[in-house]
Parts: structure tokens; C-alpha cells; sequence
């Protein structure tokens, strides 16, 4: 089914049908749908949860209960996905704090982003 996207007005492709999963599914569910009635496009729906994730990144961080306050928001995903779970720098996938809650401990690498409160080494 073709769609208009409310933000940006262009044209994309929604599969909403119980036979087929559509695209949006690979994506965290952190949108509520009474405040965005129509579907977003893949640009807007990213950037709209990029800023979710923040969000809800911080409070948790804040808690400073990292593995408890996690568990309220993570499922297991399908796929990782640029720009929430990682991004890419000088040709290198850095891992982002959301990735590292959703997978719910420490791997003692010393990852940039570690929300555990290990000393964090630049890559």
C-alpha cells in the first residue's frame, strides 16, 4: 500500500496486511500512535526514533539502575539499526548506549558508550 508521509509528504510503501510484516517492525516500538495517526516514512520514522532513544537513553542513565529501568523498554529486535543501535565512524560501527542497555551488560571492552560505568577508552 502506498502511503503519503504527514511530515514530509513523500510517497512510500506501508505493508499493513496480517501476511506480511511491514518495514517499520524492524524498528523499536517507542511511538505512541495517538499522538501520529498515519505512518511515517522510513527518513522521518528514523529521526523521529533517533530522538526517542535519546530520550528515553538519558531518564535511564539518570536512574543510574541501568539493568533495572532497562528492561522496561527493550524486546528482542530483529536487526540493528544505523543510527539507534550504532553508527559508523572513519569506517568503524560504534556501538551507541542504546545498544549497550538493550543488550543488558558489560562486555568489559571499554566501550565508548558504556552505560555500565566502566572507564570508557576512544576508539
Amino acid at each position: 500500500m502506498n502511503k503519503i508521509c504527514p511530515q514530509c509528504q513523500s510517497d512510500f510503501s506501508c505493508t499493513t496486511n496480517a501476511d506480511a510484516s511491514c518495514w517499520c517492525m524492524d524498528y523499536p516500538a517507542l511511538r505512541s500512535p495517538e499522538r501520529q495517526r498515519s505512518c511515517l516514512c522510513p527518513d522521518c520514522l528514523a529521526e523521529a526514533l533517533q530522538q526517542k532513544v535519546q530520550q528515553i537513553t538519558t531518564d535511564i542513565l539518570e536512574k543510574r539502575r541501568p539493568n533495572d529501568v532497562a528492561k522496561l523498554y527493550f524486546k528482542p529486535s530483529r536487526k540493528m539499526i544505523d543510527g539507534i543501535d550504532f553508527y559508523r565512524e572513519s569506517g568503524r560501527y560504534v556501538m551507541t548506549e542504546w545498544y549497550h542497555l538493550k543488550r543488558g551488560y558489560c562486555c568489559g571492552s571499554k566501550c565508548r558508550h558504556c552505560p555500565y560505568g566502566h572507564e570508557n577508552v576512544p576508539a
